[in-house]
């Protein structure tokens, strides 16, 4: 296979699993990869790690940074990374990646006709605990990953590290960065939307995903806890960050979305601006067919509270 891929990798105190991470990307068959890290702070083991790995192989480039936090740590990725490769994934910092990953991804992107078009691909994960043992198995259905009104409602659901877009995906991505972000998956998978991209959904699992004890994102909260946070968002500079970034969405891409996707990303976008237009949203429910009842419940708080 002669199509080249970068593979991008923010880092941040992983000197635990770094190791096993990085093998499994060095790993990959049938590919030609490239590894592009930024770290973003580590006060611990990790740039030494690294830099032991970029002395053994040529195909590592890394540098560090100010510690910018997950999300826009990996937009400066995207700003940073050369646009010679014809795809790019996401890589977490302690996950292990089976070897056929990435040959998975670029074997599916490849039989799609639409090359002209954004193209993001996403794959199921095997959820692990700290020691690689088997917890659950993770995937996002088709129908909702490729629905742009049910990806807004559900705030977007699609994990970084299962992702492969194609360069013209990246492009469109590097032709504005937003103001506003929550993460940077939610932000690349709606705007690949936004922009009438191909989506393609594998149920294959290439990957181990590991959930940590303190892993906030896939932990039960006790609904007390869960209000509380909610209402000390109302003070923070957390509150209205989702429906601010999609109006930054609207803001960069609006003469390239079509006035279907328009109206989807303005429900969202301007929600707060009366009473009426909140009510629209509150009654919407889309997405309620693929989210836990707690998540959906969540969703609608942080609507009513006007905090989305």
């Amino acid at each position: 296979m002669n199509e080249k891929i970068l593979v991008m990798m923010s880092t941040y105190n992983g000197e635990k699993y770094i190791d096993e991470q990085i093998d499994s990307v060095l790993a990959q068959k049938n590919v030609r990869v490239d590894l592009l890290i930024r770290d973003d702070g580590s006060k611990d083991e990790t740039v030494r790690i690294i830099k032991r790995y970029c002395e053994k192989f040529d195909n590592i480039k890394f540098y560090e940074g100010p510690n910018l936090k997950p999300a826009r740590s990996f937009l400066n990725l995207i700003e940073t990374a050369e646009l010679n490769y014809d795809y790019y994934a996401f890589c977490d910092q302690d996950d292990v990646w089976h070897e056929d990953k990435l040959y998975q991804a670029i074997e599916k992107i490849g039989k799609k006709k639409d090359s002209q078009k954004p193209i993001l691909y996403y794959c199921g994960v095997e959820t692990v605990d700290d020691n690689l043992k088997n917890i659950d198995t993770w995937f996002v259905p088709e129908e909702c990953a490729s629905s742009l009104s049910e990806t807004l409602s559900t705030l977007g659901l699609l994990k970084g590290c299962t992702m492969v877009i194609n360069k013209e995906l990246m492009k469109n991505l590097r032709k504005q960065f937003p103001k506003v972000l929550t993460m940077h998956d939610v932000y690349i998978h709606e705007v690949c939307l936004a922009l009438n991209g191909v989506i393609i959904a594998d149920q294959g699992r290439y990957m181990k995903y590991r959930v940590h004890r303190n892993n906030v994102t896939m932990g039960k909260v006790a609904i007390r806890k869960r209000f509380k946070k909610l209402m000390k968002m109302m003070f923070t500079e957390e509150k209205c960050k989702y429906s601010k970034m999609i109006e930054e969405i609207i803001h960069i891409y609006e003469e390239q979305i079509s006035p279907e996707n328009l109206e989807q990303l303005r429900k969202v976008a301007y929600y707060r601006k009366n009473l009426r237009t909140k009510l629209k949203l509150l009654k919407d429910e889309a997405g309620k067919a693929f989210v836990s009842k707690k998540w959906y419940v969540n969703v609608k708080l942080k609507v009513l509270l006007g905090i989305l």
